[in-house]
């Protein structure tokens, strides 16, 4: 029986690679989106260094992929199998994983799982990684605007391009003070590097971060982006400054966030939560958004 070889793909694999984890997808939706994938890494928005497999002489048993973005961040996506045995090859697949992560100098790698992939759990629990959180994705129809009360301070939206750097990241770094979001997680990257990641996320544009501010007084932060293929904008971050919490500043930010991507033509608007974030949580369904799905948030700190 020829050995089992665990290694980096190489690019002319790539296609291959790509339609094996796909490989429960529907033919069409299948190609079609590795037609995707590898024309976004073609374009530089994608690397693709990262997948990895476990081949038997030429046949490929078992694959995964660690994708490496910018602001020091791998993502690890779960391993796919051939058939059932073949997952005993997980350990060597996610070694290989981290392997790659720390040669990117990721400081923070994550894997999302579905939240009964008891499987999935004991493979990455025994590469070292530890349970963070449930991560709810929410989500409405930009057709939704929930009315706003009106209040005596007027609010502003200033895009990030009208501002210093450094001002937008110390209001929001001022955001993180009391914040109920993953809070197991402070400190271990620097505000450039979380920046630097929600820049690479869907297609950014400076005129999507935006900072909030009341009258004269900067309130916090508000940062979107765009997601063209799904015809949807998402909300990379909403913060609030401690000062200006409680008074409904949340649910503003959300609708001044459907209206923008209402108006960039997107059907819907979607965010991720801490599951833990219950002031959070209250906020987003107060200004509409509904959970439409669970996944469990498994981490290392390299």
């Amino acid at each position: 029986m020829a050995e089992i070889r665990v290694e980096l793909a190489a690019s002319e694999e790539r296609s291959e690679v790509l339609k094996f984890l796909l490989r429960n997808w529907p033919a069409a939706a299948r190609n079609d989106r590795v037609l995707s994938l590898l024309a976004e890494s073609a374009a530089g928005r994608l690397c693709l260094d990262g997948l990895i497999t476990a081949r038997q002489g030429n046949q490929i048993c078992a694959a995964c992929w660690c994708q490496r973005v910018p602001g020091r961040v791998a993502n690890v996506w779960p391993p796919e199998f051939a058939v059932p045995e073949a997952e005993q090859w997980a350990p060597r697949l996610l070694e290989k994983a981290l392997d790659f992560a720390r040669a990117g100098n990721a400081r923070f790698v994550k894997a999302l799982l579905p939240v009964d992939a008891t499987p999935h759990v004991a493979w990455y629990r025994a590469a070292g990684f530890h349970y963070l959180t449930e991560r709810i994705t929410l989500s409405a129809s930009t057709d939704e605007i929930e009315p706003v009360a009106a209040r005596r301070e007027p609010l502003e939206l200033v895009p990030y391009s009208a501002l210093v750097p450094e001002h937008f990241a110390a209001v929001m770094a001022g955001t993180f003070v009391g914040s109920h979001d993953c809070p197991q997680l402070t400190g271990i990257r620097s505000i450039d590097d979380i920046l630097a990641d929600y820049r690479a996320t869907g297609v950014f544009s400076p005129d999507r971060w935006l900072l909030a501010r009341l009258g004269a007084d900067d309130a916090g932060c508000l940062i979107l982006t765009d997601h063209p293929e799904a015809r949807c904008g998402e909300i990379l971050y909403l913060g609030v400054l401690p000062l200006f919490r409680g008074r409904g500043l949340g649910v503003e930010l959300v609708g001044a966030a459907k209206q923008r991507v209402r108006m960039a033509g997107r059907a819907s608007l979607l965010l991720a939560v801490d599951s833990h974030n219950q002031p959070a949580l209250k906020t987003y369904r107060a200004a509409g958004l509904e959970e439409t799905e669970r996944q469990t948030i498994w981490y290392q700190v390299l």
